[in-house]
């Protein structure tokens, strides 16, 4: 069983961040994780907001440094936090970069990046900082799409197509499912026109059998039919009003890089709900 022991936010003090600390809060309660809270003071795009200042280039980066780390102080102060252990992390650089450089310093258990929607309401563009952190974090990472004040989950949808890859994430559905008393979905798109039924339900009943013995009793299975699998993920998504999907990245070139399969990619830049995207921990 999967055990959620710290996860980190990162934050640049916008009302869009506000709500990601707040979701982050939420995600962390029923683990009991520590909840981390990351500042990066990036001189380069900040020091425009400086433009009258007559000092050296050195002392500007402590100026900005020590206004960030005082908002930071602030914010993990002044909160009433409900119990949670919250630790405030403000570091120089480039977001991208340390984002995923403090992920490994600190062996994450998860990243949490909130995305803004474009386009109509139900589909979404990953900012590049999102989708290089996924691409490259060493740990699980949950994008939540244009976030709100309550992060409710209910309904969990887990897809597979029965791959030793895709079964990389059940142990993190089944987890999630157990803390937040969640209905776990299993979704299978078939591609073929006349799948193999008692093959599917074989491995169907398997997977049950697994969440039973986490003592994961609410169990729905799904077997539907698209024309790809990102399109069947999506629009099962929508119709049965899923929550959280859970899905599974592939390992590609080294360890510190990820190739996210099409299907994955379609999954989360389109999802309009949040998507905890898994692979295999680096440390």
């Amino acid at each position: 069983m999967w055990t959620l022991t710290n996860l980190l936010v990162p934050t640049d003090f916008s009302n869009h961040s506000e709500l990601a600390i707040k979701i982050a809060t939420q995600v962390a309660k029923p683990f009991g994780s520590q909840l981390e809270i990351l500042h990066v003071t990036d001189f380069e795009k900040q020091s425009a907001d400086y433009a009258g200042y007559k000092g050296s280039k050195e002392s500007l980066i402590k100026v900005i440094q020590n206004e960030a780390e005082l908002k930071v102080n602030k914010l993990v102060k002044e909160r009433d936090w409900g119990g949670l252990k919250v630790v405030g992390i403000n570091i120089v650089g480039t977001a991208i970069e340390r984002i995923v450089h403090v992920a490994r310093q600190r062996k994450t258990g998860l990243v949490l990046m909130a995305t803004r929607g474009r386009g109509n309401a139900t589909d979404f563009v990953l900012g590049s900082t999102t989708y290089k952190v996924i691409r490259t974090a060493p740990c699980p990472v949950l994008s939540i799409p244009n976030p709100k004040n309550e992060f409710k989950v209910e309904r969990i949808l887990f897809p597979t197509d029965f791959s030793n890859n895709s079964y990389l994430g059940y142990e993190y559905a089944v987890s999630m499912a157990r803390h937040w008393n969640a209905q776990l979905n299993i979704l299978h798109v078939a591609d073929q026109d006349t799948p193999d039924l008692e093959v599917i339900e074989q491995k169907f009943t398997a997977l049950k059998s697994a969440a039973f013995a986490e003592g994961v009793i609410n169990v729905v299975t799904h077997l539907t039919k698209d024309r790809d699998a990102s399109d069947g993920i999506k629009n099962f998504t929508d119709s049965k009003n899923m929550d959280l999907i859970v899905i599974a990245t592939h390992g590609h070139g080294g360890v510190k890089q990820y190739f996210l399969g099409s299907t994955t990619v379609d999954v989360v830049t389109r999802s309009a709900v949040p998507v905890l995207l898994i692979r295999q921990y680096e440390y």
